[in-house]
């Protein structure tokens, strides 16, 4: 069963609305899941099998954004919903 229709029928609950999203994240950031396609057996099976988690404590949003500040510190241009290419530097 795809992780998609698991959470749907097992945590449509609003309740779990949280808990879906930080799922599909994880899913799709760390595992490079499609949620829709990627099976919630293998998914458990190689969550299961990890002894570590390298997660930090206050979220990614916290770093991202310390990072950014960092970069704009430095006179970096960042520019958001733009596909990557080459670029002189």
């Amino acid at each position: 069963m795809p992780l998609d229709d698991f959470l749907q029928k097992f945590f449509s609950a609003e309740r779990y609305a949280e808990l879906r999203k930080s799922v599909f994240r994880f899913a799709e950031g760390f595992d490079l899941a499609e949620a829709d396609k990627a099976s919630v057996l293998e998914l458990r099976e190689e969550w299961m099998e990890e002894d570590e988690q390298y997660r930090l404590k206050t979220g990614f949003d916290e770093w991202v954004n310390a990072w950014r500040d960092e970069l704009q510190a430095s006179s970096v241009k960042i520019h958001y919903n733009a596909a990557a290419g080459i670029f002189a530097g």
